[in-house]
């Protein structure tokens, strides 16, 4: 049910962007609730822009600068919903965790306090410490080049505790390159981690025609989508079978690139 006080038509939609990590080709499954406003830019894509007419973006600036209550409860009620309709009967986390600050040791603490309740809904464990920074990295929106940042962040994280063969949902404010999803994915596949999920609040717009938009009459489970569905480069059958099953269609199944 939406919360009090919204009427959003697109309150039920989610977006999938599913880069493949370079080093073991398997997808990094990002799974968003909206874009950042185009209009946004440097300091936005991380923290926020004040002056914006996107609606993600504006509830995005009172939750994570200002910790918001009621864009708190906002997200928390939708990503709730994404994970109903993706992932519930079909992958089961055990733990739920959020991305670290740039600092060393340190965590927003209006995205820990969204880790946490959202968990809390969905009745798995919350670690907070699950991902650490083990050193200060420079604020991502200050680096330009994709490269730059995903060597910004390189090496700066550690998983706690025993991951293996557990299944894994991360929690961040923004993906824009990707970087920090990147650095996480391999370092928990390295402790031996099963499933690894990323939900985010807002991806970045540069990429959004290479997304999948999840409209709720597509019937498709999240495990299904990781598999088949990769990103950016996804072959034109996979495309249509995407197109068709929005519109309950039937076309044949699409063998992922």
């Amino acid at each position: 049910m939406t919360p009090t006080g919204t009427v959003q038509s697109d309150y039920k939609y989610s977006f999938y962007r599913g880069e493949k990590c370079k080093h073991c080709g398997l997808a990094v499954p990002v799974f968003g609730l909206g874009y950042l406003a185009e209009s946004g830019g440097g300091e936005f894509e991380e923290k926020g822009l004040r002056s914006t007419d996107n609606v993600t973006s504006k509830k995005l600036n009172k939750f994570y600068l200002d910790g918001d209550k009621e864009a708190l409860n906002y997200f928390v009620e939708r990503f709730v919903l994404l994970y109903e309709e993706r992932f519930k009967g079909d992958i089961n986390f055990d733990y739920v965790g959020i991305v670290p600050s740039h600092e060393k040791g340190d965590y927003n603490p209006n995205l820990a306090e969204l880790g946490r309740a959202l968990a809390e809904r969905l009745g798995i464990t919350f670690k907070l410490n699950l991902i650490e920074r083990t050193r200060t990295t420079q604020e991502q929106h200050k680096i330009n080049n994709k490269s730059d940042r995903i060597a910004n962040v390189k090496d700066s994280m550690k998983v706690n505790g025993d991951v293996k063969d557990k299944n894994i949902l991360i929690v961040d404010n923004t993906v824009v390159t990707g970087a920090h999803a990147l650095e996480i994915f391999e370092k928990l596949r390295d402790a031996g981690a099963k499933w690894i999920v990323f939900f985010c609040i807002a991806l970045g717009n540069k990429a959004k025609k290479d997304d999948f938009d999840l409209n709720p009459s597509a019937n498709i489970k999240a495990s299904e989508i990781i598999t088949k569905w990769n990103w950016p480069k996804v072959d034109q059958q996979a495309r249509l079978l995407h197109k068709a099953e929005q519109k309950h269609e039937d076309l044949p199944k699409a063998n992922p690139v």
